[in-house]
């Protein structure tokens, strides 16, 4: 669902800030409202699996690719419009 959000319009920075302390939360306590330390970060976590990491992605930045992909592609293809 964020994906096709994402999508269509720029996310505020609050509203991506909240989307990832819920996974967070989910991640470290299969719950969205649990306040817990984590033992490793959240950012360590969000590099790619060749790394060794898990591999999730970053909210703020895949918002702003997906975004940045819809406006190329408008651009490269003028007669789309």
């Amino acid at each position: 669902m964020y994906t096709y959000w994402s999508s269509l319009f720029v996310e505020p920075k609050k509203v991506v800030r909240q989307i990832e302390a819920i996974c967070k939360n989910f991640l470290w306590s299969q719950c969205h409202d649990y306040q817990k330390t984590p033992f490793i970060a959240y950012d360590f976590i969000c590099k790619p699996k060749a790394k060794a990491r898990l591999g999730i992605k970053d909210f703020s930045l895949w918002n702003t690719v997906i975004v940045a992909k819809y406006v190329w592609f408008i651009v490269a293809n003028k007669n789309y419009l």
